[in-house]
């Protein structure tokens, strides 16, 4: 996979497996808010019972998603829907 940037569109992979969120996410899309190595936090298109990435954003606003719409996923379980950047 190419590179991931905050402001892309995507939406995990195949391969994903996780007990907790696996079948809420599965063919959901959503928007990369932070990256922190291989480490991604995802804002979904609707509610999932997640978090809103505040701990992984060290509560900076920019960084956050909406309460309940967010995941942290690793790289290698997204995949690149769309390249939309934000503008910084």
């Amino acid at each position: 996979m190419g590179n991931l940037y905050v402001g892309d569109i995507v939406r995990p992979n195949y391969a994903f497996q996780d007990n907790k969120t696996g079948d809420k996410i599965h063919n959901l899309t959503g928007i990369i808010k932070i990256i922190q190595s291989n480490l991604i936090g995802v804002e979904f298109n609707q509610y999932i019972g997640g978090h809103d990435l505040q701990i992984m954003a060290d509560n900076n606003p920019k960084y956050m998603g909406k309460s309940g719409y967010c995941w942290c996923l690793d790289r290698r379980d997204l995949e690149l829907i769309n390249k939309i950047r934000y503008i910084e």
